[in-house]
């Protein structure tokens, strides 16, 4: 990841067996879990799969401005982890595996993309951690039909709308820049 991003990823990484309830991902303050209980682990290559993204919140966190928009922070977050685990592994993997969604989810989220942005316009400045997680988090759905985790897409689509506009390795500007400023700068929300 050094490699390729420029930046070293820093935190604690705890394997475990059991109680299942996650695959792999954050515990906060830089510490991941990989949980081989969990049933999503059923192989190394999965493992594999989703390791550039955590690693990159490992990074993304490390040197990310501080903010009181913790709603857009989180978006952006999840959304640069998916991009960069994208680049990373040269679309190996398609868009909605990347994102851990369904084709169905990901088909969704594409078609009523408007409906999402209206998501992001109401809650982009919201300071509330809860609110944050729930963006996250894949058994929240935040509007009708919409799948869980949908800051993932929403996220992706701002990195994509960012890097379309300054160039294809603009993403690395996302480490540093401030969360407001890479969303005014995407001009997702027209």
């Amino acid at each position: 990841m050094f490699r390729f991003t420029g930046y070293q990823p820093q935190g604690k990484w705890y394997i475990l067996y059991g109680p299942a309830w996650t695959d792999l991902g954050g515990l906060g303050s830089g510490e991941m879990i990989i949980d081989l209980a969990n049933k999503q682990n059923h192989s190394n290559d999965r493992i594999i799969q989703f390791l550039p993204h955590e690693l990159n919140h490992q990074i993304y966190n490390i040197y990310q401005p501080q903010t009181e928009f913790k709603v857009l922070k989180r978006i952006i977050d999840e959304g640069f982890a998916t991009y960069v685990s994208h680049v990373f592994h040269q679309q190996k993997y398609t868009l909605a595996q990347e994102l851990g969604y369904t084709q169905t989810e990901f088909e969704f989220c594409v078609k009523n993309e408007e409906k999402l942005l209206q998501v992001l316009a109401k809650y982009h400045l919201n300071k509330e951690e809860s609110v944050a997680r729930q963006f996250a988090d894949r058994n929240t759905k935040i509007g009708e039909g919409f799948p869980g985790a949908i800051g993932y897409f929403i996220g992706y689509r701002i990195v994509e709308e960012y890097v379309k506009r300054y160039g294809k390795n603009s993403w690395k500007d996302l480490y540093t820049a401030s969360p407001l400023d890479i969303l005014n700068k995407s001009r997702i929300l027209k």
